[in-house]
């Protein structure tokens, strides 16, 4: 099989997998909204917000150290030792994080999470998650693809199935979330049988994870580091200022704003996991051992693929989020569609900046993303203070915490400019727009004229049809574009 080829079997692999992903979120959001009160709905979200912190700031910067050495550590048999050294990590953060909604809970910060039970959930949902959310992926890292797809399908009915199952008798967060973590705990140990079958035990296993030399240490440290710190303010930006919102508004406020935020997170991570899953092991392969100038083209040649993809996207969503809104939450929270549109501008340059970020990720060098995200975090409590000052939070406070994103993805790409030289992909983004002009139209023709569930459901699927179609032409002659003047 060629490699076009291959990437071709690839691509369909890993879409159809995403489309199955994605059809179960729809149910998972939508009977989650069915099932628990608007109060409970918040302190989900609430809850949420918290255990991002540790998912973020702790997790995820040793996740992406993960993914940037798996293909090196694969190939010279120390992954497994490595994956032992990293059980230890989580088992501590998982302890700390009930440590922590405990001190936080007692001075009266997140209230609304008192109680054992949620002293109890934390560290279960913590661990269990972050192993299904490792192992998982690192499947796909290692080219396993078919496996991938089947067990993140797996994973996504589980955590839809076992959280439904565990508030039949009392509909509670609490409730909800211990679900969701047997859930993640069930995948988790299905992922290991798996990776433990598919990679055999190459070398003899160091059982202390203390015995690595200090400049491994300190090459891990300044990489980890900085990104965890950039990390803290990119928690904050994206999901801490919800504490914010339930301690200056209301509990209720932020249940219909995180049910539209979260669900354009939601989608954004939808697409952006499916553009990650095929592109991140081809990126971090080819910047291997290889030069400054390859690590620049290569992430100028995902740019130039990625940019129109996601402003498809952004406007496909924007323009019918009313639509989305109606086949996808109860009809309670159906008056919050507006932040679904709110939360798509976040999104959108959440998605660009992740993008960029992966100049600072290549050269290792990974301090130039805290700034960034320290302007995003500003905006983001100026957004909430202001809101409180003048009366009228409704809809300023989130309009002025999207813009942020804003400011942080353009002091990304400046620092991705000066670190590799790379430009903005103008052509391709404006490409994508033109692309989107008959999804917006559309929407105009057909605003307010649909009633019925089943015309809704109609034009979403011509909406995802055209959709998918304009994204394979665009990518398609960006490609062609891309070896014309690379010739």
């Amino acid at each position: 099989m060629t490699n076009k080829h291959h990437h071709l079997h690839d691509i369909v692999v890993l879409g159809v997998g995403r489309v199955l992903q994605a059809l179960i979120m729809v149910g998972t959001v939508r009977v989650m909204t069915e099932v628990l009160p608007a109060s409970e709905l918040g302190r989900y979200y609430l809850f949420l917000a918290v255990y991002t912190f540790f998912g973020l700031v702790f997790i995820n910067p040793v996740g992406q150290y993960i993914n940037r050495k798996t293909n090196y550590w694969d190939k010279t048999g120390q992954l497994h030792q490595r994956l032992y050294d990293y059980s230890y990590f989580v088992l501590l953060v998982s302890g700390v994080s009930s440590l922590v909604l405990f001190g936080a809970t007692t001075m009266g910060i997140t209230t609304a999470l008192s109680g054992w039970v949620f002293l109890v959930v934390m560290p279960l949902f913590v661990f269990f998650n972050t192993w299904a959310n490792t192992l998982l992926p690192l499947l796909n890292m290692l080219l396993f693809r078919k496996t991938f797809v089947a067990l993140t399908v797996l994973m996504a009915m589980s955590i839809l199935v076992v959280p439904y199952l565990s508030t039949r008798a009392d509909p509670t967060a609490a409730n909800w979330l211990l679900g969701m973590s047997v859930g993640y705990g069930m995948m988790a140990f299905v992922g290991l049988a798996f990776f433990t079958r598919l990679r055999k035990l190459s070398r003899p296993w160091q059982r202390n994870p203390l015995h690595y030399e200090m400049r491994l240490w300190w090459r891990f440290g300044s990489f980890v580091v900085p990104l965890a710190l950039a990390t803290v303010f990119m928690w904050f930006q994206a999901s801490g200022f919800r504490i914010m919102i339930e301690s200056f508004f209301s509990l209720e406020y932020l249940a219909y704003l995180g049910v539209g935020l979260t669900l354009a997170t939601q989608m954004g991570s939808a697409l952006e996991g499916l553009v990650s899953q095929f592109y991140h092991p081809l990126y971090y392969r080819a910047i291997e051992g290889v030069g400054q100038a390859e690590r620049a083209a290569a992430l100028e040649d995902a740019a130039f693929m990625v940019a129109p993809v996601y402003t498809i996207f952004f406007f496909s969503v924007a323009a019918f989020a009313d639509e989305f809104f109606r086949v996808l939450v109860a009809s309670e929270f159906q008056s919050a569609y507006n932040f679904l549109i709110i939360g798509m501008v976040f999104e959108y340059f959440r998605m660009m900046t992740n993008l960029y970020a992966n100049a600072s990720h290549s050269e290792m060098k990974t301090l130039r993303l805290v700034f960034p995200y320290v302007l995003g975090a500003f905006v983001a409590v100026f957004a909430v203070i202001f809101g409180w000052v003048i009366g009228d939070h409704y809809y300023i406070t989130p309009v002025i915490w999207a813009a942020g994103m804003l400011v942080t993805f353009g002091a990304t790409f400046i620092s991705a400019k000066n670190l590799l030289g790379v430009s903005l992909p103008t052509i391709p983004i404006i490409r994508g727009f033109i692309w989107s002009v008959p999804i917006l139209v559309a929407s105009w023709l057909l605003d307010d004229r649909i009633s019925s569930i089943y015309g809704v459901l109609g034009v979403l699927f011509v909406l995802g049809v055209y959709g998918l179609f304009a994204v394979f032409l665009c990518t398609r002659v960006g490609i062609n574009a891309r070896n014309h003047s690379s010739a």
